[in-house]
């Protein structure tokens, strides 16, 4: 994804959502992923890829 999307996510910004998004995650808080500001939603489309993965390697 950094590939297609190299002017709009950044390895550094994707490595602080991910620690975050697991996180709460794997806290199992309650509520909505929302992501504001979208330009092209290739940041959704990855915290979408993320959720999806098994909860045993979400947080590798």
């Amino acid at each position: 994804m950094l590939d297609d999307q190299p002017r709009t996510i950044n390895r550094g910004r994707l490595e602080v959502v991910r620690t975050y998004l697991t996180d709460v995650a794997g806290r199992r808080v309650p509520g909505a992923v929302v992501e504001l500001g979208c330009y092209r939603g290739a940041m959704t489309a990855w915290l979408r890829a993320v959720l999806d993965r098994p909860r045993t390697t979400a947080s590798a």
